[in-house]
């Protein structure tokens, strides 16, 4: 019978490196008798490749394509989940992120799940409110308000001594959402 062994590790690199350690054990050849190949890589952050739409679909990715497949993003989150959440979840499973990111991702859930105190409250905004609004040139005082308790809110969180180790984390997730090249200043 084939033997089973669970590997743990904190990110996807330590993960390969517990992989290939179990593997050069097993073969009783040095571990460093190993070449490491880099995986085929098509973004220019090392992203990892898109699924094919024809999978997307069979695996309820794509929802709308095939009415049979229930909607997967939407059956792994809770109920009350927002279509933001959704979107989001949706678009990492049809494009997965650089390692980087998922790591930083992997990292940011267990501190939120380990953190007992409550966290800043940050009103929402709806982003298409926002862009429609900036864009012709229609806002007012009310908005500005808004606009105002967010950034108020989001500076807080930033600001805060006990999450500072959690924004970090969370500031590279916004980095690739944002699409900022830049690196953000903290």
């Amino acid at each position: 019978t084939a033997e089973r062994r669970n590997l743990s590790a904190a990110s996807s690199k330590e993960f390969q490196n517990a992989a290939l350690a179990f593997v050069a054990e097993q073969l009783q050849v040095p571990v460093e008798k190993f070449t490491h190949f880099k995986p085929e890589q098509i973004g220019l952050d090392g992203s990892t490749r898109p699924l094919y739409v024809s999978t997307a679909a069979e695996i309820g990715l794509l929802p709308k394509s095939n009415g049979g497949v229930p909607d997967l993003a939407r059956a792994l989150l809770p109920a009350k989940a927002t279509a933001a959440s959704v979107d989001l979840l949706r678009g990492w499973l049809l494009t997965p992120p650089s390692p980087t990111v998922a790591d930083a991702m992997n990292k940011a859930v267990k501190m939120l799940a380990a953190h007992k105190d409550p966290l800043p409250t940050c009103p929402q905004l709806p982003l298409g409110k926002l862009i429609r609004l900036i864009t012709q040139q229609q806002a007012n005082v009310p908005f500005f308000r808004e606009v105002r308790k967010l950034c108020k809110a989001v500076n807080e969180a930033l600001s805060s001594a006990d999450l500072a180790l959690l924004n970090q984390e969370l500031l590279v997730l916004v980095k690739k959402e944002s699409g900022a090249n830049n690196s953000i200043a903290q």
